[in-house]
């Protein structure tokens, strides 16, 4: 409605950054959610993160392990995808 429906995320996500309000696109939620999925053990041997994306490098998961660390990050509204040893980690969804 009067065209504000494209430009109300990034606006919204303005709000949040001026009033210290953290979204789950931010690098401390992901880490979070990562370190709570990930099996014990598991460390990361370097991470980055861009626009809202965490990548974990130097992760090895079984596939037992790598279906239960999905479904973990799935129910905290995380996803999840392993590309050769690196782990990408996003928001499902930007409230």
């Amino acid at each position: 409605a009067f065209g504000l429906a494209p430009h109300a995320p990034a606006g919204l996500a303005v709000l949040r950054q001026a009033a210290g309000s953290v979204s789950p696109r931010d690098l401390e939620p992901l880490l979070a959610a990562a370190g709570a999925a990930l099996p014990e053990g598991q460390l990361p041997n370097a991470l980055e993160y861009t626009a809202g994306e965490l990548r974990l490098r130097g992760i090895t998961l079984t596939d037992e392990e790598h279906t239960a660390m999905v479904t973990r990050l799935q129910t905290a509204g995380y996803g999840a995808r392993m590309d050769d040893g690196s782990l990408s980690l996003r928001a499902e969804t930007t409230p």
